[in-house]
């Protein structure tokens, strides 16, 4: 009888252990499923550079206004979503004068810096460069730097671009960043 008994006990152990794998499966499919609104589109920055987003993101592209960023006193502009804000400042002395604009929301930020052409080592030394690429920003001739910060090791994303004298120096992540670059110009 005790036979009959641990064989029923085995049986309905394994109909049990069948029954949680196909729930399990179940809900790892819902909840791991594909959904068609994140197919990958592409766009283009610049002729050199395609990056990715989704068609989620560009519905909440088209419904967020950008506002535009001027520089006159280094001749450039660029545009920002109008719900980040931008602010300036100026360090250093003589010719290790930089002037950044950092454009904020949150805890995200994006920063262009504009210096003398003899800091790019300077710069490049706070990156711990993983990939280094030759890019077009608006046709100038730029070079996109991805890699981590040298102080904390964080994911961090440059572009240097060198127009007369001055270097200017995009740095961040993120659709931001990519936006600010893609509407950058010096004029």
């Amino acid at each position: 009888m005790s036979r009959k008994i641990a064989h029923k006990n085995i049986q309905a152990s394994w109909s049990g252990l069948v029954l949680l794998v196909v729930v399990a499966m179940l809900i790892g499919i819902y909840f791991l499923r594909i959904d068609s609104s994140y197919d990958l589109v592409p766009y283009n920055i610049d002729p050199n550079l395609v990056v990715y987003k989704t068609n989620v993101a560009i519905a909440a592209e088209e419904t967020i206004k950008k506002v535009e960023y001027k520089d006159d006193n280094y001749n450039f502009k660029t545009n920002y979503s109008e719900d980040w804000k931008s602010e300036n400042e100026i360090t250093g002395e003589g010719e290790n004068v930089i002037s950044s604009v950092t454009f904020t929301k949150g805890i995200e930020s994006v920063s262009i810096s504009v210096m003398a052409q003899s800091m790019e080592g300077v710069v490049k030394n706070s990156i711990n460069i993983d990939k280094e690429t030759n890019i077009k920003v608006n046709s100038q001739d730029a070079v996109r730097i991805d890699g981590g910060s040298s102080k904390d090791g964080s994911d961090i994303t440059m572009i240097l671009l060198k127009n007369n004298d001055n270097l200017y120096v995009f740095q961040g992540i993120g659709q931001e960043f990519e936006d600010i670059v893609r509407y950058f110009e010096i004029y």
